[in-house]
């Protein structure tokens, strides 16, 4: 009752937790301190005469919530979600690959990846999340050896580009929600909709708003991840907040002076220093011409190749 100043209660207790007959029993009164009509005004500890009573101001009580219990919008977007559009994903010859969508739910501290492949021909497919091919990944397969049996998106490392640089981390699997594959009039598609908790992942966080990776994918009617048929030439970044995505294409710069210099070292100083000593004679009036230009050109040919 709103004006009660006391509260009258029982209370038992047992001889074990098995909830039995009571051991001892006892009646008590139990004053609201302070009651209703004083709240605000007098502490009495349970007497009321004035005599008696300190006088204590009461303030009402504030409650604090930690950042761990709640985050604001400008923390971890609307209403603490990021991220949620739908985004098209491309192939190398610009047309749509997949269609993404990657939802981070601060709330519920979880991440959620909606795939949808249009292109599904019971092949496996992943991302790597990373600008070049070596990082984290999810790829949709039945495993290196069909270990994984059923096929699902599953948690990988890629730590060299080779068949073999790649291994299975089940420890970091995601739940799935839904995975459905329609059968279409040419090909198929598959639908992937997969959850974890954003402590089990090192690709998102609370405060992630772009998302880089890779795709990849392998021959059609193998589901067993093995050396894949296509990769992206470009890395892809989606903005969460905007749900724009970019492509950088990839640098190739290294790469291309990498082969002008192996195409100059082995068919132009090596080829010429082959010459010299199959050639010789062209040096007869001066003997040790011919082989001071071979070691020349075999030491530039080795040079160029380290």
């Amino acid at each position: 009752d709103a004006v009660d100043a006391v509260l009258n209660v029982w209370w038992a207790v047992g001889s074990s937790l098995q909830l039995s007959y009571h051991a001892a029993r006892e009646y008590a009164n139990v004053a609201l301190v302070p009651p209703p009509d004083l709240l605000a005004t007098k502490w009495c500890d349970g007497a009321f005469t004035d005599a008696q009573c300190l006088i204590t101001e009461f303030t009402q009580l504030t409650t604090t919530t930690t950042a761990a219990e709640t985050t604001s919008d400008s923390e971890c977007g609307e209403g603490g979600i990021i991220g949620g559009q739908e985004v098209e994903v491309n192939d190398n010859d610009g047309n749509v690959l997949l269609l993404l969508t990657i939802t981070i739910d601060c709330n519920t501290g979880k991440v959620r990846i909606q795939i949808t492949y249009p292109g599904f021909n019971d092949n496996w497919f992943g991302l790597v999340f990373a600008e070049n091919m070596i990082g984290p990944a999810l790829i949709f397969t039945s495993g290196q050896n069909n270990e994984r049996g059923e096929a699902g998106l599953y948690a990988y490392e890629l730590f060299q580009r080779s068949a073999t640089g790649i291994e299975a981390r089940p420890g970091l699997d995601w739940t799935s929600n839904e995975v459905s594959t329609r059968r279409l009039q040419e090909g198929s598609q598959v639908v992937l909709d997969y959850e974890t908790s954003l402590d089990a992942t090192s690709m998102f966080s609370r405060d992630s708003e772009e998302i880089t990776f890779r795709w990849a994918f392998g021959d059609a009617n193998t589901l067993q991840l093995v050396q894949h048929t296509e990769r992206s030439n470009s890395a892809f970044t989606i903005n969460l907040v905007s749900g724009f995505v970019t492509e950088e294409a990839e640098d190739k710069t290294l790469r291309y002076v990498h082969g002008g210099l192996m195409y100059v070292a082995w068919t132009v100083f090596a080829a010429l220093g082959i010459m010299s000593s199959r050639q010789r004679w062209i040096c007869r009036q001066k003997p040790g011409r011919w082989f001071l230009l071979h070691r020349v050109f075999q030491v530039l040919a080795l040079l160029l190749a380290l």
